[in-house]
């Protein structure tokens, strides 16, 4: 079906009808006269609006083969790492509870939405590295885990 439009460029009129359109092109008939007009690709526009990209961060386990383990080392302990930047809203376990892998631990604010941080082994909570308010970055060790 043809489409027909009128404008006026410069005190002209103009009646455009368009008889055929693709993505190559078009044949138009412009006052009566009939134009094929060729399309130009232009590349694709680079969105300035930033792109969240997130992975997924499990806590890191070690193997308790280190004999040689100084005391106090982080050898054989779950470390849970912020996956993203934000402020910890609500703690939900305390040091010396016991965990299990796929508990939340806490909720952090990020984006105006609310994150619920799990932990991905089982065992006891040895170590909270942050507290209510705080604003912490991502890849920041929120806790740590002795594994059951």
């Amino acid at each position: 079906m043809a489409r027909t439009y009128r404008f006026r460029m410069q005190d002209t009129p103009f009646e455009v009808k368009v008889l055929r359109h693709d993505e190559d092109g078009a044949r138009l008939l412009v006052n009566g006269t009939e134009i094929t007009v060729e399309m130009e690709r232009e590349e694709a526009a680079v969105s300035k609006t930033p792109r969240l990209e997130r992975t997924r961060v499990i806590p890191e386990t070690v193997e308790k083969a280190a004999l040689t383990a100084k005391p106090g080392s982080e050898i054989g302990v779950g470390l849970v790492k912020s996956p993203l930047p934000g402020i910890v809203l609500r703690l939900s376990v305390r040091v010396g509870d016991k965990v299990q892998a796929g508990q939340s631990i806490m909720v952090m604010e990020a984006m105006k939405m609310e994150n619920e941080i799990r932990c991905a082994l089982s065992g006891t909570l040895q170590e909270m590295r942050v507290k209510e308010g705080d604003a912490v970055l991502e890849g920041a060790v929120l806790a740590v885990i002795q594994p059951a």
